[in-house]
């Protein structure tokens, strides 16, 4: 404040500036001083779990701990607390054991919440404390033993925690996408910059609404000519007419569906359940096909179960018909550190690697049939996303196609 305020009143003139500003800088300096340490005290408490055991005192304890602040503030009021930074060796003193104090009390029990975790969980919280810890210690040490003992030179020497909390910024964002981290898992896609889902939703909206309209004046037409031409007499051009009407009827109702915005519906699903559910519908006309299925019974998954079954169903269908006649589609799930992954895998016909980063853009299909429009893939890595998970995809040309169906750790849940 002692070099923003004079640098903007030379600038635009205005005097009073430095008069206005003292008593926010105060206060603002007063709960810095006063309540940034207790408050992470109190957080600290549910970090190290200790309301399990302690559940009574730590209901008092978390607003016990503010009560320094609020006698120290008879004696250093908010609105006048900048006045005693300066030169008042009493003030440091006090602050400066009462700040030690409590920062010590936070190290411990964050240190205690890494040491009673197990597994995962230990892991975490472990970076967690390398993240939270260092930038907190350093403020405390930098601001108040060099107050006590005036070490003018090293006055600045807080400054430095900019260093440290901008490493520990990235720390966490490394983290979040390594492994997730304190309930935030971030990830990368690569997308086309100049399309989003959003026109694409709007765009199908208006040619579905045309194509609708067009589509019930052609089948009215349709079923007219049928009722008067005798089955033997109708031309075929009527039967083609017709082929085309029901296959844009399928299309309307297919991008209406699985373009929509995805809203979920939660229950607890058996995971080799949704897979049983959605195999009939997929290999129904591929009889000889085998699937191979080593998935584990105990996967319980928190999902919407109608569009999980929809994505599984997609997927094996298009699995099918990349075998076409005979072949073998693999389905294995296995546990890792970040949750359950499922593998999905066909020794079908493939595409080229150069066109894998396309398999889940809108309307991109290699499939030339009437049944087939390139929204399939959009929707299954719409819905999994909106699960929190990610889907991915590998294929090469004549050795078949796999996707990898990330489960997220926080959506497994327990059988009962």
């Amino acid at each position: 404040m002692d070099d923003i305020i004079p640098w903007l009143d030379s600038i635009y003139g205005l005097p009073g500036l430095y008069n206005l500003f003292t008593p926010v800088y105060s206060l603002l300096t007063w709960v810095h001083f006063n309540l940034a340490m207790p408050a992470a005290i109190v957080s600290a408490l549910y970090f190290a779990n200790l309301e399990e055991d302690y559940a009574r005192y730590i209901r008092w304890l978390k607003y016990a701990v503010y009560l320094p602040a609020f006698f120290l503030s008879f004696f250093y009021p908010p609105f006048v607390f900048a006045t005693f930074i300066s030169d008042d060796i009493t003030f440091w003193t006090v602050y400066t054991i009462y700040n030690i104090i409590l920062c010590v009390i936070f190290s411990y029990l964050m240190i205690i919440g890494v040491k009673t975790a197990e597994g995962r969980l230990r892991e975490q919280k472990a970076q967690i404390v390398w993240v939270l810890l260092p930038p907190v210690i350093f403020w405390t040490i930098s601001v108040f033993p060099v107050r006590i003992f005036q070490i003018e030179s090293l006055y600045k020497l807080w400054h430095g925690n900019l260093i440290i909390v901008s490493m520990s910024i990235v720390m966490f964002i490394f983290l979040a996408f390594r492994d997730g981290f304190m309930g935030l898992k971030l990830s990368g896609d690569f997308f086309a910059w100049n399309t989003n889902m959003f026109s694409t939703k709007m765009d199908t909206d208006y040619t579905g609404h045309i194509i609708k309209n067009q589509t019930a004046k052609m089948e009215l037409c349709v079923n007219y000519l049928k009722e008067n031409y005798p089955e033997a007499e109708a031309p075929e051009e009527l039967a083609i007419l017709a082929r085309s009407v029901s296959t844009l009827k399928t299309y309307v109702e297919r991008i209406k569906r699985h373009l929509q915005t995805i809203k979920l519906v939660e229950e607890r699903c058996r995971l080799l359940h949704l897979i049983s559910e959605a195999m009939p519908v997929s290999l129904k006309d591929n009889p000889n096909i085998s699937v191979n299925i080593e998935v584990d019974k105990d996967v319980f998954w928190l999902c919407d179960k109608r569009h999980m079954i929809e994505v599984f169903a997609n997927i094996l269908t298009n699995a099918a018909e990349a075998i076409r006649e005979t072949g073998v589609i693999d389905i294995i799930g296995a546990y890792d550190k970040f949750g359950y992954l499922l593998l999905i895998n066909d020794n079908g016909f493939g595409i080229d690697e150069d066109m894998v980063g396309e398999m889940f853009t809108p309307y991109f299909t290699t499939k030339n049939t009437p049944t087939n429009f390139g929204i399939g893939l959009t929707y299954c890595k719409n819905v999994i996303l909106k699960h929190g998970g990610n889907i991915m995809a590998t294929s090469k040309r004549g050795k078949g196609t796999a996707f990898i169906i990330e489960i997220p750790l926080k959506r497994l849940v327990a059988e009962d």
